[in-house]
């Protein structure tokens, strides 16, 4: 079966907005993983950057984040919000307060924007490929009556 340009239309659309979704959540969390993994041990001015509780709080929001992300490759969705919380946790220990607000408004634009069209989108896509199968159908049916 062909598929209509809506239907190639709305597939292309759902994929590459939930490509920019998906990639935002994940780089950021790498981003925030690899720059405490970089001032874990590091000194500055004779003086350690994370302290022993700081530390303490990077590996277990780490230990975090990776068991969120394994869960949100399983469960799709139900983890997303979880991950941009340890993303944002992670991001005010690494990288101070700006880090933070700038994770924060990288989070609302995905959640609110980007993820959104993402759903509508997919949704869009569903009700088209319902459409074209009870068109596929219809035809048949008139193939084998008139047959």
């Amino acid at each position: 079966m062909a598929h209509s340009e809506r239907y190639k239309s709305l597939k292309k659309r759902s994929i590459i907005f939930g490509i920019i979704s998906y990639a935002a959540l994940f780089i950021t969390m790498v981003v925030c993983l690899i720059g405490g993994g970089i001032n874990f041990n590091a000194v500055k001015d004779g003086v350690q950057v994370f302290t022993d509780e700081a530390k303490t709080l990077f590996l277990s929001m780490s230990i975090t984040a990776i068991v969120g992300t394994v869960l949100t490759i399983f469960l799709k969705e139900g983890m997303r919000t979880f991950i941009w919380i340890v993303c944002v946790v992670l991001s005010s220990i690494v990288f101070g307060p700006v880090g933070m607000y700038i994770v924060l408004g990288v989070w609302l634009v995905d959640d609110y924007v980007i993820h959104k069209l993402f759903l509508h989108f997919k949704n869009k896509l569903s009700i088209r490929k319902e459409i074209e199968y009870d068109r596929e159908d219809n035809v048949r049916e008139e193939d084998t009556t008139s047959a």
